[in-house]
């Protein structure tokens, strides 16, 4: 109070001397010099009222405002994150990621409009606080002079920042699945292609579908390895499937691998003749491919020869518990394969406590096992199929998650001969299907492996992978 007696004090006894005392800055001078100061922040909605008198200091002059703007903190706070998970939904609704996606990234006028629509759903009002500031005055020579300013956050600023971030989402991979009983794909619609150039092969594997289903690991096809001298390689591609072809010589054989990567369990699929367990009809794999839209196709069990002998599995459905002297191999809903060995399950409910306990979707019954746990499990001998001859083989492997290498020779194998070789390349699992003239890899409705009689030979049964995008 003392203080503030000082100023009147001082100028009456200026008066006394016949002076005039200072008047402190008029409502519309300090009105003037607040609108100036405030003038960067009005795209904010910033607003200020006065509270009381402009009153004299032993310096200058004060002024009382109150200050009413949004808070950038709260209003910023978290439109990243709303960002991003409205970014997921459309891509949820989205027929393919690559209609919001490039690169392995949003594109940029996707992000733009999503960070758009989010600042829309805020209101700035709901975000207003307000404080209390103190102008404080000198007087100069040409008037007044601003002693302080508000510090006020810019919302600007507090945006940039937010939005910065969306720099660094990288998009969920949207899931692309089939109907669990689904029997035929969708027609592929990705790249093919078929060259002689091994880099043609590389670079496609950095294309961001490709990176997307290797995920971090590697292909086991290796553009060093040597090929088989005048043969062709061969790749389809797009969002939900990778699969590659190609032929080795192992003198005097030829080697067929086809490697397949998946991203949904549901696009490796058993097809039966006319869809049908008992069908007595037989059709060859090429004609299997159409029917179906496969994108790499192969033989099954072609159980119809096999005397009943095995477990058989169809659509979660039991239809065949004969395990005692056939290795049987299932696939789970996962995509992984599962083994049964010959004697191990005997009886219907045995059976029937197997495909529970590891939700066994599809088996056939064939064999033996080949590999397990990457080791090479081939039994002395087989009661099915010319076991221990060197013939035509086709074997079905799987090398890690939703990762199947499919392998087809034509001469001069045994089983535990090629059992060697898958594990050399990496598989983890490996089951012998139906070899001989049956062995087939169908890639875009063509095989692509040498055939022993160069004719295809009828069956009752397939494996096949699909495409799962969508048909547009």
């Amino acid at each position: 109070m003392i203080k503030r007696l000082i100023p009147f004090m001082l100028a009456l006894l200026l008066c006394g001397c016949g002076e005039t005392a200072p008047e402190p800055p008029t409502a519309e001078e300090t009105a003037a010099i607040m609108g100036e100061l405030c003038s960067p922040y009005e795209a904010e909605d910033l607003g200020w009222s006065e509270t009381g008198d402009c009153l004299l200091t032993e310096t200058g002059a004060e002024q009382n405002f109150t200050l009413v703007y949004t808070d950038a903190a709260a209003f910023a706070d978290g439109l990243a994150a709303q960002v991003e998970a409205d970014l997921a939904a459309r891509l949820e609704e989205a027929t393919l990621a690559s209609e919001l996606c490039e690169a392995g990234a949003y594109r940029p006028e996707v992000l733009e409009a999503a960070w758009t629509e989010a600042l829309g759903l805020r209101q700035a009002a709901d975000y207003m606080t307000s404080q209390s500031f103190t102008l404080r005055l000198s007087r100069g020579e040409e008037g007044w002079r601003v002693e302080n300013a508000p510090e006020i956050p810019r919302l600007a600023d507090a945006l940039a920042a937010e939005e910065a971030k969306l720099a660094h989402i990288v998009p969920p991979r949207k899931i692309y699945q089939l109907e669990p009983t689904a029997t035929v794909g969708p027609v592929p619609a990705g790249e093919y292609l078929v060259t002689d150039d091994p880099a043609e092969i590389d670079a496609l594997l950095q294309r961001s579908e490709a990176q997307a289903l290797l995920n971090g690991r590697s292909t086991v096809w290796d553009s060093l390895r040597e090929r088989k001298e005048g043969t062709q390689l061969y790749a389809y591609l797009d969002e939900t499937i990778l699969a590659l072809v190609w032929q080795e010589m192992d003198v005097p054989a030829t080697l067929t691998f086809a490697e397949v990567f998946i991203a949904h369990p549901s696009q490796l699929i058993r097809k039966l003749a006319d869809d049908t367990y008992g069908s007595q009809r037989l059709i060859v794999p090429t004609e299997f491919a159409r029917q179906t839209n496969a994108v790499l196709l192969t033989d099954g069990d072609f159980y119809q020869l096999r005397g009943g002998h095995g477990i058989n599995v169809w659509q979660g459905q039991i239809q065949q518990a004969n395990g005692q002297y056939a290795d049987s191999c299932f696939f789970d809903r996962d995509g992984n394969m599962v083994f049964a060995y010959a004697g191990k399950l005997t009886d219907q409910a045995a059976v029937e406590a197997f495909v529970a306990e590891h939700e066994l979707w599809s088996g056939i019954s064939f064999g033996p096992v080949m590999v397990d746990g990457g080791v090479n499990v081939c039994p002395p001998t087989y009661p099915i199929g010319d076991y221990l001859g060197e013939l035509a083989r086709c074997a079905l492997g799987q090398v890690d998650e939703l990762h199947y290498l499919v392998t087809t020779t034509d001469y001069f194998f045994s089983v535990t001969d090629l059992a060697d070789v898958l594990i050399g390349r990496g598989v983890q699992a490996a089951y012998n299907i139906d070899g001989g003239q049956s062995s087939a890899i169908i890639l875009m409705g063509e095989q692509r492996n040498p055939n022993i009689f160069h004719d295809e030979r009828a069956q009752s049964d397939c494996i096949f992978f699909a495409s799962a995008l969508p048909e547009e």
